[in-house]
């Protein structure tokens, strides 16, 4: 098997996998050494299967293991990818043309309006005008010259073309050329003046050579004002929302430092609203203008990255003066940004020494700035991996597509005084970093090699760009053991599969749909209904039910509207009243999903999900009926949506069945994994309340959690483990590697109560309260690891060295994990200062939001343990404790 094209995309993954290992690596091998003591290199074996040391790598690469600055580059095709209406190159420049209003007062000679009888004016676009002045140039002189002596009009509108139609403009734009003195006269002779100026420039001149898309701007901004311009293309480009599922794994990788920076080319914000819902606004580093930039000391400290980065070096739509757009303003990119890229691309200078993976999607390596960026700091031991467009029934042959592509590259990173001294290829291999080619249309994986969502997932619904990224996540798991795979990404799955395929933008655009296929709408629009408040309101339902799964079925209004769901609701609130709607209250909303009160008197009382379960059924079963009860009832959706979920059920279109059983799928996941969203603030000051604090200290994934967890585990010798956590299943996850490691250690877990009761001062009562919790909470220990607590030998341990706690939602805020060595059944201050560290976050309620913090400083190890004993005394005072002796050394 040849490398290209089947083993790109592993080895990319390999890297990215890397990159997420050595953020982490960095803190526990360098700034942790007196207590982990342990190599990098000892515990990148222990993270990774040996499927890592084994793939197949590009010819000349001579260490695929080392370190790394993954850099994502998005261009327009990443967009254009989803939404056909997200203009390229020529179209984008045709629309934006179409978008600049030359004269809105041409008054219509016939039509009136019906109330007023005033005459009906119609507006004249730059694009319809450019195209009448090129055709009126066609025509023969005498023939204008004789229509201007008999002022017949008709004259010239039988020459014109067909698409040239409307003739209330076009007897307007007659009469004004007619007038040599007049505005559109000089337009004209204006803009094509500029573009024989742009063709003459040329090395070849072609008086019939299209001009391409930042020339065309350019010469649009020497004719009629910058802000008209800037005016066209917000319209073309404002648009924040339409979710797809490339946008939302690139994300996920960016959150989880898989890729470290994102340079974002294009002028829409469909990434820009994903980060800020995965991410967090304050929990990654955003620069649009001079302004934002930041030098690298802020950004890099102690060898690594401390938060995403995200640049659009040619600005947002939604701010109008940060937008770049002609040749001009590309060479006038502000200094302070210029420096900053320059700065994070030349990694010569950091400890520990790492090479540049520049990621390419939907960009051509054609910006005039950047390309000078690149000669001037990526060497040959940097990487490109280029995912370029390739159709499987286009004629041009894969292998030559790939050549050309590697060969754009001789004239950014060759030198012009070497160029022709020797071979090309020879000089490629010299100058130029290696290139490493992914088509993701002809080669995208076929829905059985997807592990993830094997079973559910269609490509068919899906973009390439969607289908060859969960492909990419995929083979990024796959090099993790157990203990240290990446976060699910169950809830981008749920979105997607309801929000973000080809079906559900069919549905929301009105497309018939009646005996067709997905191979009959190639180009899909992005649908207006994302901009409405149907949308928001919609999102915000979808949203509850997915916080509902991964909270085992309870919500809370005030930490849902103190969250992402608020923007979402504060969203659909004034877009309804934008669009004259009356909008439902939030409660409202939370009532036509039947979530029902524990306090039907308190409206802001934990909520819960409709009862629909038999005593006697599995949790899996009664998420798959939730979800066919949400499908089928249609509760409180928007007309869009229960259209799409008709679709679905009714399997009317093709494989309909397949995306209700992805969704149930992909819910039964969410629930059985970690319900906290880690969103770590580089620059937060709240943890400067520890003593000794450090940034080195802040556990921004979940494999610096898990690697915490494991080296504490294999590395240290322990009699007691504290835990305060929702449900324990990360507890649950290392119960087998405690029982290796550590067989004497006994386990205190404080779980959030899973079942409703309020204590009794009956012991019987109590008992068979905690017995029911007790029932659930090994059912779902078994989800995560169903040999060892299927497997009878391990019961009598379990039952020893796990002992549990149910504490109710409302006091469950102080969340840690204390790794504890006593001497003699007693917390001595010399063990304190020598055995312990711990993991500890604040997490209110059924909130998700978490910022989980490393220590092992004596003063703060203190302060944990007075908060895991306090409440242990509490819940000891509230009678929650079924076998106090038990828990007799927090007491």
């Amino acid at each position: 098997m040849n490398y290209f094209p089947h083993k790109s995309l592993e080895y990319l993954a390999s890297q990215l996998a890397l990159n997420h290992f050595y953020g982490t690596s960095l803190d526990i091998c360098n700034n942790r050494k007196s207590k982990f003591k342990i190599e990098e290199a000892k515990l990148r074996e222990d993270v990774f299967t040996k499927k890592l040391n084994r793939i197949q790598t590009p010819e000349g690469v001579k260490d695929h293991l080392g370190k790394t600055r993954n850099i994502l580059v998005i261009g327009a095709g990443a967009s254009q990818n989803a939404f056909s209406d997200l203009y390229l190159a020529s179209d984008a420049q045709e629309e934006i043309e179409k978008r600049i209003i030359i004269t809105d007062q041409i008054i219509h000679p016939k039509r009136r309006r019906k109330n007023s009888g005033e005459p009906i004016k119609e507006s004249l676009n730059l694009n319809y005008f450019l195209k009448f002045y090129k055709c009126w140039h066609g025509i023969d002189s005498n023939t204008r010259e004789e229509a201007k002596k008999s002022k017949n009009l008709n004259v010239i509108n039988k020459e014109l073309s067909s698409e040239l139609d409307n003739k209330t403009l076009n007897d307007h734009i007659i009469r004004e050329l007619w007038n040599e003195n007049s505005y559109l006269n000089s337009l004209g002779q204006k803009y094509y003046s500029e573009v024989r100026k742009a063709r003459l420039m040329k090395s070849e001149y072609d008086k019939e050579q299209a001009i391409d898309f930042e020339t065309s701007l350019s010469i649009l901004a020497e004719i009629i004002p910058l802000s008209q311009v800037r005016d066209a293309i917000q319209k073309l480009y404002q648009c924040s929302n339409g979710p797809t599922l490339f946008y939302h794994l690139v994300a996920h990788l960016l959150k989880h430092r898989f890729i470290d920076a994102i340079i974002n080319f294009n002028f829409d914000e469909l990434l820009d609203e994903i980060l800020d819902e995965e991410i967090g606004a304050n929990s990654y580093d955003k620069v649009l203008s001079d302004g934002d930039c930041k030098p690298l000391k802020d950004l890099v400290k102690d060898g690594r990255l401390r938060q995403p980065l995200y640049i659009k070096p040619h600005g947002t739509a939604s701010h109008k003066s940060s937008l770049r757009f002609t040749k001009d303003q590309y060479h006038e990119l502000p200094s302070d940004m210029r420096i900053m890229i320059t700065d994070f691309l030349k990694t010569s200078s950091e400890k520990p020494k790492k090479k540049i993976n520049l990621i390419t999607v939907g960009f051509e390596l054609k910006s005039i700035e950047f390309n000078e960026i690149l000669s001037e700091t990526l060497n040959a031991d940097s990487q490109i991996f280029n995912f370029f467009y390739h159709n499987k029934d286009d004629d041009d042959d894969l292998f030559e597509v790939d050549i050309r592509k590697k060969e754009d590259l001789f004239d950014i990173f060759v030198p012009s005084h070497e160029r022709h001294k020797q071979s090309k290829d020879h000089l490629l291999d010299t100058y130029c970093p290696r290139y490493v080619g992914i088509p993701h249309e002809s080669h995208i994986p076929e829905d059985g090699e997807l592990e993830i969502s094997r079973d559910f997932h269609s490509k068919d619904f899906y973009n390439s760009l969607d289908t060859i990224f969960l492909s990419l996540f995929d083979q990024i798991s796959q090099f993790f053991n157990n203990e240290f795979k990446p976060r699910g990404i169950y809830r981008h799955l749920i979105i997607s599969k309801i929000f973000g395929n080809k079906l559900f933008r069919c549905v929301a655009n009105n497309y018939d749909l009646k005996g067709r296929s997905f191979s009959d709408f190639n180009k899909i629009k992005l649908p207006s209904y994302f901009h409405r408040s149907d949308y928001y309101k919609d999102r915000v339902l979808i949203e509850v039910l997915i916080i509902a799964a991964t909270n085992h079925g309870k919500v809370n209004s005030f930490s849902l509207m103190d969250g992402y769901v608020g923007l979402l609701y504060s969203k659909y609130y004034e877009l309804s009243t934008e669009e004259k709607k009356k909008p439902k209250t939030f409660n409202e909303l939370l009532n036509s999903l039947d979530f029902f009160p524990r306090n039907p008197q308190n409206k802001f009382s934990t909520r819960f999900l409709p009862r629909l379960n038999e005593k006697s059924e599995d949790i899996q079963t009664v998420i798959d009926k939730v979800v066919d009860y949400y499908l089928q009832s249609k509760k409180g959706f928007s007309v869009t949506l229960k259209k799409y979920f008709s679709h679905m059920t009714d399997d009317t279109f093709q494989q309909g069945a397949i995306c209700v059983q992805g969704l149930k799928s992909a819910f039964r996941n969410l629930f059985f994994s970690d319900n906290a969203k880690i969103k770590s603030e580089y620059r937060s000051a709240r943890y400067h309340i520890f003593e000794k604090y450090s940034v080195v200290d802040l556990l921004p994934t979940e494999l610096s959690i898990n690697a915490t967890y494991y080296l504490a585990i294999t590395k240290h010798r322990l009699t007691h483990i504290a835990v305060v956590a929702d449900y324990g299943l990360r507890v649950a996850k290392f119960l087998p590697l405690i029982k290796e490691n550590n067989p004497q250690a006994i386990v205190f877990l404080i779980a959030q109560e899973n079942r409703k009761g309020k204590s009794k001062s009956s012991t019987d009562e109590n008992s068979e309260l905690y017995k029911a919790q007790m029932q659930i909470t090994r059912h779902n220990f078994e989800q995560v690891d169903s040999d060892f607590f299927k497997d009878k030998n391990n019961d009598e341990w379990i039952k020893n060295h796990l002992r549990i706690l149910y504490s109710p939602v409302e006091q469950h805020n102080h969340h840690m994990t204390i790794f504890a060595s006593m001497d003699n059944g007693k917390f001595t201050q010399k063990s304190v200062n020598d055995d312990f560290q711990a993991i500890y976050y604040y997490k209110w309620g059924l909130s998700q939001e978490i910022d989980p913090v490393y220590l092992n400083e004596p003063s703060n190890i203190k302060f944990v343990l007075n908060l895991f004993k306090s409440q242990v005394e509490e819940l000891s005072k509230n009678n929650r404790i079924e076998t106090k002796e038990n828990w007799n050394c927090w007491l």
